[in-house]
């Protein structure tokens, strides 16, 4: 029986985004197998573009991918995708904790799978953000209510902890999701957050277990450490 091919992966950017930041990107998904399409959509709101991106086929596997968002091995977005054929929506956890209802966890576009079939029969929910909804939380509210399972990964850990998600685990710059599976880097304009993200892809390419240590002092330097730390960490 011969394997259905790994879906294209469409991750949005515009014209401000960082090279360093789309050549780390793109390195990643080369060599670990997975096709990857990045979309120059100058100012273009994230929702509004997967939108269109759903609309242009009546069906078949959709996957996007925060421009800022990796996977950290093949095994996980395959299974990721895996659910998705099996008509799930699956993706990264999230709660919208500046919009309308902090406590619902969805799967966000940051790392998102869904079959266009699904999202047509769930009426084709807009993926835009509103007043009440971030960025594809209106699709699993959707899903929720017509019996179509979302299955989300959950955070494992962070280097900056900044947001609750609901009452279940914490997370924030540099999010790692699962057992070291996904990994999201928020608030990338920053340039010691972009370095972290660097050199987590540096690690992948090289087929190099995260190096946690390093990322910590990257994003936080030794003199913001804490004090009892500082002598346990040397910066090169």
């Amino acid at each position: 029986m011969t394997e259905s091919p790994r879906p294209e992966v469409h991750s949005l950017y515009w014209a401000n985004v960082d090279p360093r930041l789309l050549a780390a990107q793109r390195a990643v998904f080369e060599h670990l197998g997975i096709p990857l399409q990045q979309h120059l959509r100058d100012r273009m709101p994230h929702g509004v573009w997967m939108d269109e991106i759903l609309a242009q086929e009546p069906e078949g596997i959709v996957v996007f991918c925060d421009i800022d968002a990796v996977p950290l091995r093949a095994g996980p977005f395959d299974r990721l995708v895996a659910r998705a054929r099996a008509g799930r929506i699956a993706g990264l956890a999230q709660s919208c904790n500046h919009l309308g209802n902090p406590r619902h966890i969805y799967a966000a576009p940051m790392f998102l799978a869904l079959d266009r079939g699904i999202w047509r029969r769930l009426g084709s929910p807009s993926m835009a953000a509103d007043s009440e909804h971030d960025a594809g939380q209106r699709l699993c509210i959707a899903a929720e209510a017509r019996g179509v399972p979302v299955e989300t990964v959950l955070p494992s850990s962070c280097l900056i902890t900044i947001w609750p998600l609901a009452d279940k685990r914490l997370y924030g710059i540099g999010t790692f999701y699962g057992e070291n599976d996904f990994f999201h880097l928020y608030q990338s304009r920053k340039r010691r957050f972009l370095q972290a993200f660097l050199q987590v892809c540096e690690d992948v390419c090289a087929d190099r277990p995260p190096d946690m240590a390093r990322y910590l002092l990257t994003v936080r330097p030794k003199s913001r450490l804490p004090k009892p730390l500082r002598k346990y960490f040397v910066i090169s």
